[in-house]
């Protein structure tokens, strides 16, 4: 099987799909479709980009909402969250996917810089 490399758009439209599935099953089932089509490999990278979409929403008011709820343990992170613009939070996530996908290392950085944006003391 050739397996041709996905553009980073193509991607993001696959891992879109998989966020907007409401079953487990369905996304099972996308899963299961993606290692026939496009190998393991990549497979696995279109599982893990959905699941920082899952974490990291790309819409700047659900990003807010996801990360000021209650559940977050951490209040400084809701605090953050809370007081971010629609677009600074937009902002923000894109940099945490990437950071999550790319460099975890530095998701405590782009914390901090949230922090910073948001003008949290």
């Amino acid at each position: 099987m050739t397996i041709l490399p996905m553009s980073p758009h193509r991607q993001l439209e696959l891992a879109r799909e998989y966020v907007q599935m409401d079953s487990r099953e369905g996304r099972q089932a996308l899963d299961a479709d993606w290692r026939q089509r496009y190998g393991d490999d990549q497979a696995y990278e279109l599982f893990m980009l959905s699941n920082a979409l899952i974490a990291f929403p790309e819409d700047g008011a659900q990003f807010r909402a996801q990360w000021s709820a209650p559940h977050i343990k951490d209040s400084s992170i809701r605090e953050i969250a809370a007081h971010l613009t629609d677009e600074q939070a937009e902002r923000i996530s894109a940099a945490l996917r990437d950071n999550l996908m790319n460099h975890p290392s530095e998701l405590p950085h782009t914390w901090a810089l949230a922090r910073e944006m948001a003008g949290v003391a």
